[in-house]
């Protein structure tokens, strides 16, 4: 890190850097909010044009990423007997597992995980496949629960959000969260109804976000 100077006061200069990629998608808005977090002066560098050797360790971690994620995609599709289309909303979702499986079950040289190397502990995980059918406890509802009524649903198996450790379910009615699941009879965890049941993206869970 290097000092500047401004009017006898003595500053922190920092780097930002970013791929030349970064500026042709419109996330130079990331590094000038980096740069607008704190006093001093900021350098920002950009890595040459199809240099991938420059960012090396960002672009060893996309393609972790995207192998994953074409695992998850592959082992979908061979379990629902269908293909999946780029554009399904299912994809985003293998997005975030990918990158949370990672983080909790890739072993590094050290012998430890990402999570562990932050948590202090080996993170724990719930033996459930992506896009599994599942059942999942929903919300109480307002009143008396009748006789008949019950707080189990259907849904399908989305993964987890790392901050809060909740399951995310996905219905025909949107993605929701909870933290209680069953998993269903093996004949039971694959059907083609499983495609259907999966309609919304992790930016808008519900038909009424906006």
């Amino acid at each position: 890190m290097h000092a500047g100077s401004r009017g006898g006061e003595r500053r922190p200069q920092r780097e930002v850097r970013s791929g030349a990629r970064d500026y042709e998608r419109g996330e130079r808005r990331c590094a000038l909010g980096a740069m607008s977090g704190g006093g001093g002066r900021y350098i920002v560098e950009t890595s040459p044009v199809k240099s991938s050797e420059s960012n090396g360790i960002v672009e060893r971690a996309i393609q972790s990423v995207g192998a994953q994620v074409r695992v998850l995609k592959l082992a979908v599709e061979k379990r629902w007997g269908v293909l999946v289309p780029h554009k399904h909303p299912l994809i985003p979702w293998m997005v975030e597992y990918a990158g949370l499986l990672l983080n909790r079950c890739e072993v590094s040289h050290d012998g430890k995980t990402s999570y562990e190397r932050l948590k202090g502990k080996r993170a724990r995980t719930l033996g459930l496949e992506f896009g599994e059918a599942i059942l999942w406890r929903t919300r109480p509802r307002t009143g008396p629960l009748g006789k008949f009524d019950t707080l189990w649903d259907d849904g399908v198996y989305l993964g987890v959000r790392g901050k809060s450790g909740e399951i995310s379910v996905g219905t025909k009615a949107g993605v929701w969260k909870t933290r209680t699941v069953r998993r269903k009879p093996l004949e039971d965890r694959w059907g083609l109804g499983s495609v259907d049941g999966v309609l919304h993206v992790p930016w808008r869970t519900s038909e009424t976000d906006t």
